[in-house]
């Protein structure tokens, strides 16, 4: 068949524009950068895409004690490309190669949190001279030295990030003091339980509470130092990829969609593809009757896993309904458990303090009432089975109740979830010693003592338990029962984060192989070009590459050395070269096709 001849100059055309489409999406530069801290020169290395139009959000990453290596680089390329931002790696100790071991010159900084305050400011300094760089919108991020320097950064007064992440840093050297005069950016951190003390952790805690800081702390039961560091002996897949996974909500929240003012968006349900119905079930132990809410998604093959939901002290309402709603558009069955009973009519305090006097002393009743829930949810024929995977999520009293569980440890549930629950629990690890299953806890800073809180971490450590803590912190402080929708403790932050982090913790254990989240755009695009966070799902809008126009490197400025000159010394950096001469190619092949379809034309 032969084509007419607009039909040929309309095909080279199309090829011309997908080839320089390809190209400028392959437009990623890496660079080595000189800059300076007084009369000290240093060598950082840069990563960005150079064809955004727009200004760039910006993030400063402080490396480890062993410099610049293929670890941050890596790092860096990956925020570059999937994610859009500006990406500099500082450099801190300013020789290179750096001495092995470096220890003598890294503690000559861990030692002076002014010096290392300085150091990383010298290179955010030189990042907002950047023309495509956002200086309004500029983060930062340390690994294990560089997570120290990164908390000294944040407490010493310098207010030009918006948010700091210390990824596994050494909590005892923070030495930075704790003035309320000086203001502090979010602030994220990830520890090791088998890394920082307990007590370096909970002290940093309550100085940032002191200091009406936003912060948040997340600790891994058993995980060490350098656990997001794939070269290290001590690297952890888990927590690397829950830390990452975090971290990249966080950056969407701080960057582009802020903070929800309110809780979330409830679908009805009274309405087709849900089914919605009570569940009458008996608890054994002591007859008696009770009566669960089942919630799911008629069009999901069954049999479906499990979502069980433990009310608060006021029993099962509306609220556990409307929390089992936004599971069953997941694609769970979603049941909210009853542990009072069918009968029970509570309408204020006193009548909840005697329900949880009863249950209180009482864990093993509290414990055959999860039992029983649990049986009745995998027991709705045509929805869920025996072997169905079930997760356990409790809020309040609920996450009290959780606790106990996870700790007694004769409950088949795949992963435990505790949302303010209390920490004084009444079983000892040793019980059931070692425990398997994950939990997640999330936790008002202001909410549990410091005995309570070094009291659980000991026993999770004595039964080597797999848990992940999450302590919130906020500007008036973060105490108990932030999740509930118009209290007054309510915290739309910590409410969203906890979210997000529960979705995500019981989506990668029922599918038995943790992975972190793929994006396949980058996020930082402008406020205007954002949809809100979907607040049942919690997945940040990602834009496509395609919707940036290009920049030249005119633009840079004259300090930056050619990416060319940067050598092959990581996987990032040889990715980048064979990207650019790639992308000259494609285009070359592009402006061949134009020429082609309009000699083609004209002859």
């Amino acid at each position: 068949m032969i084509l007419p001849r607009n039909s040929v100059c309309l095909l080279a055309c199309l090829l011309s524009l997908s080839l320089t489409s390809i190209a400028v999406e392959c437009a990623i530069v890496n660079t080595t950068v000189q800059y300076f801290d007084g009369s000290t020169e240093l060598t950082g290395y840069a990563v960005f895409h150079d064809d955004s139009s727009s200004l760039l959000h910006a993030l400063v990453i402080v490396p480890d004690h062993d410099g610049i290596t293929a670890f941050e680089r890596e790092k860096a390329y990956s925020l570059a490309e999937d994610y859009g931002f500006f990406v500099m790696v500082a450099d801190i100790l300013a020789v290179s190669p750096v001495p092995d071991p470096s220890t003598e010159l890294s503690n000559s900084f861990l030692s002076n949190a002014t010096r290392f305050s300085e150091r990383i400011n010298s290179a955010i300094t030189f990042l907002k001279t950047q023309p495509s760089v956002d200086t309004d919108n500029i983060g930062l991020m340390g690994f294990g030295f560089g997570g120290s320097g990164a908390l000294d950064y944040a407490l010493s007064g310098h207010n030009s990030t918006k948010v700091v992440f210390s990824f596994h840093g050494d909590l005892a050297y923070v030495h930075a003091n704790m003035s309320s005069s000086v203001v502090i950016p979010t602030l994220v951190i990830f520890s090791g339980g088998a890394d920082d003390e307990v007590a370096d952790v909970l002290r940093l805690q309550e100085g940032l509470t002191a200091r009406q800081a936003v912060w948040e702390v997340t600790r891994f039961g058993g995980v060490e130092a350098s656990f997001t560091n794939p070269y290290s002996s001590q690297y952890d897949v888990w927590a690397d990829e829950r830390t990452w996974g975090a971290a990249m909500d966080i950056l969407h929240e701080v960057f582009v969609s802020g903070v929800s003012s309110t809780g979330p968006s409830i679908t009805n349900f009274t309405q087709a593809p849900y089914s919605v119905s009570s569940v009458s079930y008996m608890d054994a132990m002591d007859n008696t009757t009770l009566e669960g809410y089942m919630v799911y998604n008629q069009t999901v093959t069954s049999p479906m896993d499990i979502v069980v939901i433990l009310h608060d002290w006021d029993g099962l309402n509306d609220y556990e309904k409307n929390r089992a709603h936004l599971f069953a558009e997941m694609g769970y069955a979603a049941f909210a458990a009853d542990i009072y009973g069918a009968d029970w009519v509570g309408t204020d305090s006193s009548d909840y303090m005697v329900q949880l006097d009863k249950y209180k002393p009482d864990f093993a009743l509290y414990i055959s009432r999860i039992k029983a829930a649990v049986a009745a949810a995998r027991s709705v024929s045509g929805v869920t089975s025996s072997d169905s995977k079930v997760a356990l999520i409790g809020y309040c009293f609920g996450g009290t109740g959780v606790l106990d569980a996870y700790i007694d440890g004769t409950t088949d549930i795949t992963a435990y979830i505790s949302h303010h629950g209390g920490m004084d629990t009444r079983l000892t690890a040793s019980a059931a010693s070692p425990i398997t299953s994950p939990i997640l806890i999330a936790s008002g800073g202001s909410d549990e003592s410091v005995e309570e809180i070094t009291d659980l971490e000991n026993e999770f450590k004595e039964a080597s338990a797999p848990y992940e803590l999450t302590r919130f912190g906020s500007g008036d402080g973060m105490g108990h029962a932030f999740t509930v929708w118009g209290g007054g403790n309510y915290n739309t932050r910590a409410d969203q984060r906890s979210w997000e982090a529960a979705v995500k913790f019981i989506e990668q254990y029922f599918h038995d192989s943790p992975t972190m989240p793929s994006p396949n755009a980058p996020m930082m695009m402008s406020n205007d070009t954002m949809s809100p966070t979907n607040m049942a799902t919690m997945a940040p809008t990602m834009m496509n590459t395609s919707t940036m126009t290009p920049t030249t490197m005119a633009t840079m400025a004259p300090t930056m050395m050619s990416s060319d000159t940067m050598a092959p010394t990581s996987n990032a950096s040889d990715t980048s070269t064979s990207a650019g001469i790639a992308a000259l190619s494609i285009r070359f092949l592009g402006f061949a096709c134009m020429i082609f379809s309009s000699w083609f034309a004209l002859n």
